[in-house]
Formats: structure tokens, C-alpha cells, sequence
């Protein structure tokens, strides 16, 4: 061990508070646990009453200080939701177990802080930071990243043998192992069990944003080719487990594209708890499952699964010695000889739940990793899974159920994995249920529309050409949709959806003709035509004042811009920073200073605290800020 690893343990702290300074909040919350995760050492240091100081408690601890220094309301807003049950229930059951078997309140307090540590703040902080559709897409792109970042150090241990962790930090930890006539990477994680699991669950989160359309590009470069590069370098990581599981997570996009039905989702929510009741209850042996890998893998891996198999038999016996609090920590939970000889090895995370905390341990433990997708199943039918905005979710759910099911052969605790199941629990909460469609009035609606199929399709291609800086493609293919709603409004007038997409579709396409960053590619006099189109025949609706008040301030009619802005406000329950900038900048044109200043004030606070990262607001506020601060104010 050389002085590197105490550098990097101890710095984490202000490197994470550095990373807070210069990001914005989600993408240094997203960056302080990717890299913490990714780089630091597996070294720790032992603090007395407290949990060991290591790189899980390190990037929890520094991320929460700078939170507190730097974006305290973000905890400020957060408030208790019964989806947080199953978590603190596990985090509190320590308490309990320890009461249960004679150790004391110190001791179950002493646990409890640990598991606070390990599940209770990561879980916290992703709730805190991630509340909307689109900041789940931001971390599913963090995890991609980080599996992108990762690939050329996996290659490298792949040819030359894991010794990374050992030529950076001086020392080397877990094990390296051959299969399949190469080495098993590791870089710095435990082993490679660990690193291939990590692997593969970007490449899954990669191909579900990929395969829904909702990410075509990255930093410019084609996200195909990425994608299948980094599924190589998962796949030369070696671990038999985690290509079943990458198998698995990509085979769900096309059961679930091909059935149309949320059952194979399903049978996937209910793989694990089926698993840890019939082993746990002594129900099914499992040694049919060795004899199938004995014949798919080969030998050797059956032979491991077997051993894991017959130590399962063993803890569970011991554990429902205490079936409901289980046997509390220390190491109670295993099985030893009459010379104290430890006789189990411990390989599989749920069968040291139930060991240590019982059934109320691991019931609360599994609800609360299951609970994400027991809501996608619950809530959204199989085609929107695959959707562009749900597609985040999605795949976040799935790559949180993937993690438990690895959790029966694997003890491998990952604050980034934990992270993602408090912002995807927060997000589907907030998201709350689907609206439900009105009926088709007549059977000839209720078949396949090959128009609306069209008109959805170009809607879907218009905003990915968007988010990928290609206006004038986005633009025909806006065009196109356009002509599609149009049609079907008109041929069913009584079908509320068809009208609601034409006059959504008109906004978006006048949003696009005024915000482009090119200012030679917009279009003010027809983009005031569709937003007057929308607000005529939808005056409730504030979104669309917004965008005609913005039309109005880029053709320098300051009076309209501010009469539509205020009725966007006021249809709008409040208004955001949409409306306050353009507000701002309307009535400093008008020569009325402070009034300006006012609302740009208020815009600035709307916007740090919800939107801080938007690109479209950074554009608005620099131009806000430009115009206060650089010309005199005219009316």
C-alpha cells in the first residue's frame, strides 16, 4: 500500500466539493459516484464506533457534505413517501436483530449507521437530486459513460493480467482469474465477478436508450458503435453470470416488443423473491441447475455452483434457527464446528440478509429493490416501456432487478446501483399513473391506425433530431407529423387526443423556429402563426401563451411578449423561468429597470432550483444576464 491510496481516500472529500463548485448539482452528483466508484482504492480505515472509511462510505459522506454546503434545499425538499418503507425498515432491522439476540441497543445502532451508510444515503441522495424523466436520462447516460470509461483498462487486464489496482495503489486485492483462454479483468474493483456485472449493466442501459430512440448520438459520435464495442469488452470480461444476465436484460426489449404484454417483465419482478423463498423454505434443491451448466458452461462451473448450492442449505438451516430477526451481526450467522472452525463460505448478499436481519430483513431489502419495477409492471402497458421518455426508467428498473438476481450468487454492495433506486423510485412517483385514454368511439378506431403510427413516428424521430443539434431535419419531420395530426383531428373531431397532438405538435415546431442556437435558422413571423394557431383554439393551455410571448420578444414587440407572458403565468399556476427571463428582458427594453431586474432575480432562483441545467434556460440567462449588465435600457 504506498501513499497514493491515503492521498486519494482522504482527498476524496475536497475533490468532491471541487467537482460541486464547477458542475452542475445532478451531473457532480452523477460524477462524484461513477469515478468514485470506478478509481478508488479497496483499502479502508477503521474508525472506532463507526463504519469503516472506505470508498463506499467516502463518496456517500463527501457527496452529502456537498450537498450540505452548496445545495441544501435539495434536501430541504425532500419529504418521506411510503415507497421509503422497505428501505428504512431494512436500515432500522439491525436494531432490532440485536435486541432480539441479546447484543444491546449500542451494537443494533452501531449496524443500523452502517446500513445508513451502505443503502440509506445513496438511496437518499438519488431521491434528493433526480425528479424528473429527464434527469434519469442523464444518469443512464452517466452509467454508459462510465462503462465507456472503464472499456480501455478492461481491454488492458484482459491481455496483460488484473494488476492495475496493484501497480497504481501498491498492493492487490481479490483474485485473478483465467477462463476462456484469457484473463478475467478487474481493474479496481473486487474481482472479476464485480467488474462484469458492472459491464454488462451499461451495456443493458446503454442498448434500452439506444433501442428506443432516445439516445442516437454521443458527443457527436454514433452511439451504435460505441454500444457494440462496449458489449464486446463486457463480454471479454468472462463473467458466466453477468452474460446470462446481459442475455437477459436485452432479450426482455424484444419479449416485450413481440408479445406486447408486461408478462415477461414479470416473470423477471418475481424471478428473485420465487428464488430466496424455495431455497430459504428448503422447497427446491437447485441441483438441476448444476447439472444444466454442466452441460451448456462445463464442468468447472457447475461444480461452483454446486458448492454455493450446498453452503445456501447450510446458512438457511442456521438462519431459521431466527426466522424473523435473523441472527444480528459478528458473524453469527454462520455455521461453525464444535472447535469453532468456520465450515460456510458466504458467496450469495440475500443469504447474508436473511442470516443476519431474518425474513423481515430480506423481505424489506428485496421490496425495496423490486419496488421500481413492480411499478412499471403495474402502471405502463409493454409498448410505452420502449418509449423515448420511459425508456430512462426502464431500463434503471431493470438494471436495479438484475442487481438483486446477482445478488443470489454475489455480495458485491454498489453505491452507484443504490443511487440509481432512489432516483427511479422518486421519478415514477412523481410521475404517478398514466392518464387513462378516452375509448374509441367506433371499432374502426380501435385498429391499428397506420396514419397515427406514422404521425407518432415522426414525432419521436423530430425530438431526437433535436437533442442531436439538427434543426432543419427536425423540422421536416415535424412537418411531417404535423400533416398527420392535422388529418386525423379533422377526420375524427371527436377524438380528443389527435386535436391536443396537432396543437402540441404546433408549439414544438414553433419552439424549435425560435430557439434554435442558430440564429440564421429561426423563423419569427412563422413561428408566431403556430403559436397563435395553439392559443386560439387552446387559450387555457400556458405552455403555449409562453411560446407566443417569446415569438412576440424576438420580433421586438415587447407589449405582446409581456401580455402573453403574464397570461402563461397566470394559466400556469405560477409560471417558470420560461416566462420570468423573457419577462425581464421585455420590460428592460421598455425602460422599466427595476422591474427587469425583478424578474430575471426570480427566473434565477426558479431556475436553481429545478431546472439548473437546462440547456435552453443556460442560453436564456446568459442573454438575460448579457442584456442587463451591457445595455441601457430603451423603450
Amino acid at each position: 500500500m504506498n501513499i497514493l491510496v491515503y492521498f486519494v481516500l482522504l482527498g476524496w472529500i475536497p475533490f468532491t466539493l471541487f467537482i460541486f463548485a464547477i458542475l452542475p448539482p445532478r451531473r457532480a452528483v452523477i460524477t462524484a459516484f461513477i469515478l468514485g466508484w470506478l478509481f478508488m482504492p479497496l483499502a479502508s480505515f477503521s474508525l472506532s464506533g463507526l463504519p469503516d472509511y472506505e470508498k463506499r462510505s467516502a463518496i456517500c459522506i463527501s457527496v452529502l457534505l456537498a450537498t450540505l454546503l452548496f445545495h441544501p434545499d435539495v434536501l430541504l425538499r425532500l419529504r418521506p413517501r411510503w415507497v421509503d418503507l422497505p428501505m428504512a425498515a431494512f436500515c432500522a432491522c439491525p436494531i432490532a436483530s440485536s435486541l432480539n439476540n441479546g447484543m444491546g441497543l449500542y451494537d443494533g445502532l452501531s449496524m443500523t449507521f452502517g446500513n445508513l451508510v451502505m443503502w440509506g444515503l445513496p438511496y437518499i441522495i438519488g431521491r434528493a437530486y433526480f425528479t424528473r424523466l429527464e434527469h434519469l436520462r442523464e444518469l443512464a447516460i452517466g452509467f454508459t459513460v462510465g462503462g465507456l470509461i472503464y472499456a480501455p483498462f478492461c481491454l488492458w487486464e484482459s491481455r496483460m493480467s488484473p494488476q492495475l489496482h496493484q501497480y497504481v495503489y501498491g498492493f492487490a486485492t481479490g483474485w485473478g482469474e483465467v477462463k476462456y483462454g484469457g484473463y478475467c479483468p478487474k481493474v479496481f474493483m473486487n474481482n472479476g465477478l464485480e467488474l462484469a456485472m458492472w459491464m454488462i449493466t451499461t451495456v443493458v442501459m446503454g442498448f434500452w436508450l439506444w433501442a428506443s430512440g432516445s439516445l442516437k448520438r454521443l458527443r457527436g459520435l454514433p452511439f451504435d458503435r460505441l454500444l457494440l464495442g462496449l458489449l464486446v469488452v463486457a463480454v471479454l470480461c468472462r463473467g458466466t453470470g453477468a452474460i446470462f444476465l446481459l442475455t437477459v436484460g436485452i432479450a426482455l426489449w424484444f419479449a416485450l416488443k413481440w408479445t406486447k404484454l408486461r408478462l415477461p417483465a414479470l416473470v423477471l419482478l418475481t424471478f428473485g423473491p420465487f428464488y430466496f423463498i424455495t431455497r430459504s423454505a428448503g422447497l427446491w434443491s437447485g441441483r438441476e441447475t448444476s447439472d444444466l451448466v454442466s452441460m451448456v458452461v462445463n464442468q468447472r462451473r457447475a461444480e461452483s455452483l454446486l458448492v454455493r448450492l450446498v453452503n445456501e442449505d447450510m446458512l438457511a438451516a442456521k438462519a431459521l434457527q431466527r426466522p424473523l430477526f435473523g441472527w444480528g451481526g459478528w458473524g453469527r450467522n454462520r455455521v461453525f464446528d464444535e472447535k469453532g472452525r468456520d465450515l460456510t463460505i458466504t458467496d450469495g448478499y440475500w443469504i447474508i440478509v436473511l442470516g443476519s436481519f431474518g425474513a423481515v430483513g430480506l423481505t424489506s431489502w428485496t421490496v425495496s429493490l423490486l419496488l421500481p419495477m413492480g411499478i412499471m409492471v403495474k402502471r405502463y402497458p409493454a409498448p410505452a416501456w420502449r418509449d423515448p421518455s420511459l425508456a430512462p426508467p426502464s431500463a434503471i428498473s431493470i438494471i436495479v432487478n438484475l442487481y438483486l438476481i446477482d445478488c443470489i450468487a454475489n455480495a458485491f454492495p454498489n453505491s452507484v446501483y443504490i443511487l440509481s433506486l432512489g432516483a427511479v423510485t422518486e421519478v415514477l412517483t412523481r410521475l404517478g399513473p398514466p392518464a387513462r385514454r378516452a375509448p374509441a368511439p367506433t371499432m374502426t378506431r380501435a385498429v391499428s391506425n397506420p396514419l397515427k403510427s406514422s404521425a407518432i413516428r415522426h414525432d419521436r424521430l423530430a425530438r431526437s433530431l433535436k437533442q442531436q443539434g439538427r434543426p432543419r431535419e427536425a423540422e421536416a419531420a415535424w412537418l411531417s407529423a404535423q400533416r398527420a395530426w392535422s388529418r386525423l383531428a379533422a377526420e375524427s373531431p371527436d377524438v380528443p387526443e389527435y386535436r391536443r397532438h396537432w396543437l402540441d405538435g404546433c408549439n414544438d415546431l414553433a419552439w424549435l423556429l425560435l430557439t434554435t442556437p442558430d440564429r440564421g435558422q429561426r423563423d419569427v413571423s412563422r413561428a408566431i402563426l403556430l403559436a397563435e394557431e395553439a392559443v386560439e383554439r387552446a387559450p387555457e393551455c400556458g405552455t403555449y401563451w409562453n411560446t407566443l410571448g417569446i415569438a412576440h420578444f424576438r420580433a421586438g414587440d415587447w407589449k405582446a411578449a409581456i401580455a402573453a407572458l403574464e397570461r402563461s403565468i397566470a394559466s400556469d399556476g405560477g409560471g417558470t423561468s420560461f416566462d420570468f427571463f423573457f419577462l425581464g428582458m421585455a420590460y428592460w427594453h421598455q425602460g422599466d429597470e427595476a422591474q427587469a431586474h425583478l424578474w430575471c432575480a426570480r427566473a434565477d432562483d426558479w431556475m436553481e432550483k429545478n431546472r439548473p441545467d437546462h440547456a435552453d434556460l443556460l442560453r436564456f440567462r446568459a442573454e438575460a444576464t448579457s442584456l442587463l449588465a451591457g445595455h441601457a435600457p430603451r423603450g
